[in-house]
């Protein structure tokens, strides 16, 4: 959970490096709003974001929805996209020779995936319809999933509906 010191070092190393910054650091109202944000948050993955979102984004941030869209970004490149994601199941279709709970076994560390190959594995198929509805599906369980990891690391309990 971060400290409100870790906050406000993460704040003034924002000033620092936005100049023109209009954030009023004697604003309790708009200090604790910042704050109750990035509460949840540990303080490595807070300074590391601030950090990263300085190293990439020329403007200062807006609000907090600014750094934390960074953070769903961040979430979002460590996982398989779409292609890769249909890939790789081509590539353990072809190792495993269509074992299921082989296949089920090599997808437990990517939950979207696993969701969608578990929707798909009855009657799956090669062609180029299937291929389009499996990526489709697979894109939408992965923003489901990367909105609640995101959730658990901030302390949110909103999820996508859809």
């Amino acid at each position: 959970m971060l400290d409100q010191k870790t906050f406000l070092q993460g704040i003034n190393y924002l000033k620092a490096n936005y100049i023109n910054w209009n954030f009023d650091l004697n604003n309790e109202l708009q200090l604790k709003v910042w704050y109750k944000k990035f509460s949840q948050l540990e303080p490595s993955i807070f300074m590391g974001l601030v950090e990263k979102y300085t190293d990439i984004v020329k403007y200062a941030p807006n609000s907090p929805a600014d750094l934390l869209e960074l953070l769903t970004t961040q979430l979002t490149q460590k996982e398989l996209d779409a292609d890769e994601a249909w890939q790789l199941i081509l590539d353990l279709y072809e190792q495993y020779y269509y074992s299921k709970d082989k296949i089920l076994s090599e997808l437990e560390d990517k939950p979207a995936l696993l969701k969608t190959y578990k929707a798909y594995y009855d009657n799956f198929s090669f062609d180029f319809y299937a291929m389009q509805a499996f990526k489709k599906s697979y894109e939408k369980n992965l923003k489901r999933e990367i909105e609640n990891k995101k959730s658990l690391l901030t302390g949110s309990n909103i999820y996508f509906l859809n």
